[in-house]
């Protein structure tokens, strides 16, 4: 105090007063532990963040009474490794109690995780087809491997149509996604594909799966003819458009439909198999062929089946005709139009 003066103008002499304040605000961190369960053998890192404590000056980490280890610089963190005692208790408190440069000790923040002995890694998985493929056609790996310890290495290996293994590093991860898609070449000679799994993880144990094959086949069935149009013995003027459509099927995959009128040639590659051509000009009543000729995706076709039977207008032809030749023949389906003059 000072500037004091009584009534005489006399001033009092300065009068200085110290304070001391004491801190009493309990310091507050939170605390982050990975999920559980914890593997036995597989180390963790604990770590603490202040929350509104600018003088925190240390964070003790503990494992139910027992002192892991105290820090004193941000960030501050503790390692702990789940041991076998761990894995038969079932379960491990682990706590952070913060301190401030005043000396008060914050409340003990906690976290309860369970604690499991270190199992094997498990691998499941499926091939897509199950059972057999055709040459040209992929195989479809998918799946899962699982390990609560953290995967350190996966490998595809294939054998038969495809000899090669295939290493994954999904860098300590507890879970990994099979899928992988192989093409069987349309020339193998192998008679299956057969895949196996292994997997270590970050402790170093080894996990190999049971092999699942598939069969390989090679498509020499070609494509089935169903309904063909036009109807037999349908008439048409010359120079109409001529609307030609099939119904094709294969036990695998139809590539290409190509349909030929009067030496006119169109093709489609999509169901319902359509072209449409013109009638030719003739100069009087004909019988003409329209040929239609299916592929598969592996190059099977029918047998080409007679060519134009040249008629007068009362001329009956042969009824339609649909044959399947043995593998690496031709295949056709003719069918017949009788053009008529306008």
């Amino acid at each position: 105090l000072q500037g004091i003066e009584d009534l005489a103008g006399n001033s009092m002499a300065p009068f200085v007063a110290t304070f001391d304040t004491v801190d009493t605000e309990l310091p507050v961190v939170s605390l982050a532990v990975p999920a559980g369960p914890l593997g036995e053998g597989i180390e963790v890192t604990l770590t603490a963040t202040p929350v509104a404590t600018p003088d925190l000056v240390s964070v003790s980490f503990f494992k139910g009474a027992e002192l892991l280890v105290t820090d004193t610089a941000a960030p501050y963190e503790a390692l702990y490794t789940p041991s076998t005692a761990d894995v038969a208790a079932g379960s491990v408190e682990l706590s952070a109690v913060p301190l401030d440069d005043a000396g008060n000790l914050g409340a003990a923040v906690i976290e309860t995780r369970a604690i499991r002995a270190d199992l094997p890694s498990v691998i499941q998985f499926t091939l897509t087809p199950a059972d057999t493929v055709f040459a040209g056609e992929q195989v479809v790996i998918a799946g899962t491997v699982d390990d609560i310890s953290g995967l350190s290495k996966v490998v595809l290996l294939f054998r038969g149509a495809l000899n090669v293994a295939e290493v994954q590093s999904p860098g300590g991860a507890t879970s990994f996604v099979l899928d992988r898609s192989v093409l069987i070449h349309p020339n193998t000679s192998s008679l299956f594909l057969e895949v196996v799994v292994q997997v270590i993880d970050e402790i170093g144990n080894f996990v190999e799966s049971p092999p699942q094959r598939v069969t390989i086949v090679h498509d020499t069935e070609p494509p089935v003819f169903g309904a063909v149009t036009p109807a037999e013995g349908a008439v048409v003027l010359t120079g109409d458009p001529v609307s030609i459509g099939a119904v094709v099927t294969d036990n695998l995959r139809v590539s290409n439909v190509s349909f030929q009128l009067g030496g006119q040639v169109a093709s489609d590659s999509t169901a319902p198999y359509t072209a449409t051509l013109p009638a030719p000009t003739v100069t009087g009543p004909s019988d003409l062929p329209i040929e239609i000729v299916a592929v598969d995706s592996r190059g099977n076709h029918p047998r080409r089946l007679g060519g134009a039977q040249p008629g007068s207008a009362g001329h009956r032809r042969r009824p339609h005709r649909s044959r399947t030749g043995p593998p690496g023949y031709r295949v056709a389906r003719p069918g017949r139009c009788r053009p008529r003059h306008r």
